[in-house]
C-alpha cells in the first residue's frame, strides 16, 4: 500500500483511498437576527445617518484631482516619460558619457600595471559611464543617470 518511503501509492493497481465523509456544515443564520445597536459614545455618529462633510470652499475643484507622479529617478536603460518641452509622452533617447566612475576605472586599472592602453577599456564600457536621457522627438535633455 505504501511505497518504501512513506507516501501512498498511486500506481493504478493499487486500490483507491477510502476518506471519511463529513456532515454539511450548519446553515448560516437569517440577517433578521441580527440588531443595529447605537453608539456606545455620547455625540458619536449614529448608525441610521452617514457622517456629512462641510462642502468644498468656493474657487476649488469639487471632483477629485488627477495628479501624474513622474519616475523616481533615471536609471540605466530607456524609459516612458512626459516630456515636458514638448508635452508628448516618449520613450527616452539614451546616450553613455564618460563619468567619475568611469575615470576611477581607469585609474585602479594603471595601478595594477594595466598602462599600456587597458586602462582605456572602461571608456569602452557602458557599464561604467553615465547615461544622459533625452527626448526622443524633440532631442532636449531630461536628466542623467551616474553610477557614482
Amino acid at each position: 500500500m505504501d511505497s518504501k518511503f512513506g507516501y501512498p501509492d498511486l500506481s493504478p493497481s493499487a486500490p483507491s483511498p477510502q476518506y471519511q465523509q463529513l456532515p454539511p456544515p450548519p446553515p448560516y443564520s437569517s440577517a433578521e437576527n441580527y440588531s443595529v445597536q447605537a453608539s456606545p459614545y455620547p455625540g458619536g455618529p449614529s448608525q441610521s445617518q452617514p457622517p456629512s462633510y462641510p462642502p468644498p470652499p468656493p474657487g476649488m475643484a469639487s471632483s477629485p484631482m488627477l495628479v501624474t507622479v513622474g519616475p523616481a529617478g533615471f536609471g540605466a536603460y530607456p524609459q516612458n516619460m512626459l516630456c515636458p518641452s514638448c508635452n508628448q509622452t516618449v520613450i527616452t533617447t539614451t546616450n553613455h558619457k564618460a563619468g567619475i566612475l568611469t575615470w576611477l576605472a581607469s585609474a585602479g586599472c594603471c595601478l595594477i600595471g594595466c598602462f599600456l592602453g587597458c586602462c582605456l577599456i572602461p571608456c569602452c564600457t557602458d557599464f561604467t559611464r553615465d547615461v544622459e536621457h533625452s527626448c526622443s522627438k524633440c532631442g532636449r535633455k531630461l536628466g542623467l543617470h551616474r553610477r557614482i
